[in-house]
């Protein structure tokens, strides 16, 4: 399988723990500020009456929001992929595992999320610059009622607790959507950087004006007073927002030391800074953060993929937006830790919790893989209760 897409062990190991358990940018916006006159094109694709549109936004999520390449349906009996090789999404019940249906949307798609509702679902046309509005997501016969077009090359999304807004990132075009989904109108925000993984809070008092919105920075930035190739010259970047799109701020993500790998490696007391921010999730009180953790510095005398490369995931409380090091983790420390078979994280291309636990589940791209790891206690480690390695069979 090409490593652009998640092995298929790794992805529905994702998927079922979701569902059982129901280079270089250094362009900022100029003031981060809401474009409203940036208003999307809308397309109606069918007859649906904007009061059916509205129906369920009493409906809350119990939870907070990610969008992803996979994504369940609020009460987990339904499931959905997008398929970026075929330009569609398969819907999936979730107690047979068998297909329901499959929706042909717009060029690429690489990011699905339900609404609470659970009667839509938006999918996100990285090809195409748009979001495909899937009507019936709850049906045998689901169909496309509208498409928004707000350009750019979206990545990913993630919704209201409501469900009345969706957040959109534009990866090359340094911008935030902010969708309203009932009627379909956007603004666009420019926060800079390289947008891509969305995640929306939900503090449960069934209000959405008072939610956060957080944004990864893909690529990583220099940090002042130090020389490119240097294992702390660069440090990651997650823009904050609220509910109405306007920027509050920005977290700075630290490198951190290697440690706990190789003896050799850890000798020659290198670091690594986080780059590639791929995912992110919501865990209670801290927001997570996975990157590909890169140590340019030369390791004796030459690169070696085991010290030049790590897979990491940074935690930022919620409450202060700080950074939080001792729930920050280096996934190779915590693979080197367990006994054969294992295969390292170096590319861990999403995150995601069980809901009301300690426990993540982080699928590997370059390793066909799913990591388990526990924050019960701290420092957090990888396991598995049952036993099971999560490798493709």
């Amino acid at each position: 399988m090409h490593l652009a897409l998640l092995s298929r062990h790794a992805t529905w190991s994702l998927l079922l723990s979701l569902a059982v358990a129901c280079g270089d940018d250094d362009a900022t916006g100029t003031d981060g500020g809401v474009d409203a006159s940036a208003d999307s094109e809308v397309s109606e694709d069918s007859d649906v009456p904007d009061s059916d549109r509205d129906a369920g936004q009493s409906n809350f999520a119990e939870g907070p929001s990610r969008g992803a390449s996979i994504a369940a349906s609020e009460d987990g009996l339904i499931l959905a992929a997008a398929n970026a090789a075929t330009d569609d999404v398969t819907f999936f019940d979730r107690e047979a595992l068998t297909e329901r249906a499959r929706v042909s949307v717009g060029n690429e798609p690489t990011t699905v999320v339900f609404h609470p509702a659970g009667d839509r679902a938006y999918v996100v046309n990285r090809g195409a610059g748009t979001v495909s509005e899937i009507q019936g997501a709850d049906t045998d016969s689901p169909s496309v009622g509208s498409t928004f077009d707000l350009g750019g090359e979206l990545v990913n999304a993630a919704l209201s607790p409501g469900g009345s807004t969706l957040y959109v990132a534009d990866w090359t075009g340094g911008r935030l959507h902010v969708v309203n989904t009932a009627s379909g109108d956007a603004t666009e925000v420019a926060i800079g950087g390289a947008p891509y993984a969305v995640c929306v809070t939900n503090d449960g008092d069934e209000e959405e004006d008072d939610e956060t919105v957080y944004v990864t920075d893909f690529y990583s930035r220099p940090v002042d007073g130090t020389r490119e190739a240097e294992d702390g010259s660069r440090q990651g970047r997650v823009f904050r927002l609220d509910a109405a799109g306007a920027l509050q701020g920005e977290i700075t993500l630290s490198p951190i030391d290697v440690t706990g790998v190789e003896e050799a490696i850890d000798a020659a007391n290198t670091s690594a800074f986080p780059n590639q921010l791929y995912g992110c999730a919501i865990s209670d009180t801290h927001l997570h953060i996975t990157s590909v953790g890169a140590s340019p510095a030369p390791f004796n005398n030459g690169t070696d993929f085991r010290q030049n490369v790590h897979g990491l995931m940074h935690a930022v409380a919620l409450d202060t937006n700080a950074e939080v090091p001792e729930r920050t983790v280096n996934l190779s420390q915590l693979v080197a830790a367990l006994d054969a078979p294992k295969r390292f994280v170096g590319v861990p291309a999403s995150v995601a919790f069980v809901p009301g636990t300690e426990f993540a589940y982080i699928a590997s791209m370059n390793s066909n893989s799913v990591l388990r790891v526990s924050f019960e206690t701290l420092p957090a480690v990888a396991v598995s209760p049952s036993g099971a390695s999560f490798l493709e069979a």
